[in-house]
């Protein structure tokens, strides 16, 4: 079982995230930085925990996906079609970053782990 991240409008004081596992969840969640720093939960999950969604091909098959940062609306896109939740699409609106970076990465949960990323594109609308 592994996880891949990207992250939007990183900056010290925190992100937005989308997670999504070899075994079928995805997580939409904020980091904050102050709260690492006071030693609490440093995450907030938008989705309450880790959801299950057919969109993601399990196993060794491959993966495209997409997390939208605009204006203070997050999507969230899992090969090539948007994410539902609760019947609708998933449109997280949440103003605490308006900017800063992005970002990817890998979650390996104690056991070996082999990864690739064939394409990683970047668009500001």
């Amino acid at each position: 079982e592994n996880a891949f991240s990207l992250m939007c409008r990183a900056t010290d004081a925190g992100w937005y995230e989308l997670r999504i596992s070899s075994d079928g969840y995805y997580e939409l969640l904020r980091f904050d930085q102050y709260l690492a720093d006071e030693g609490k939960n440093a995450y907030t999950n938008f989705v309450n925990g880790r959801v299950g969604s057919t969109l993601i091909n399990t196993g060794l098959d491959k993966n495209v996906f997409a997390l939208s940062c605009q204006g203070n609306q997050l999507k969230v896109f899992i090969n090539g079609k948007q994410v539902y939740y609760d019947k609708r699409p998933l449109t997280i609106e949440d103003d605490t970053y308006s900017s800063g970076t992005i970002g990817f990465g890998i979650l390996g949960y104690g056991k070996q782990l082999d990864v690739s990323f064939n394409y990683i594109e970047i668009l500001k609308p």
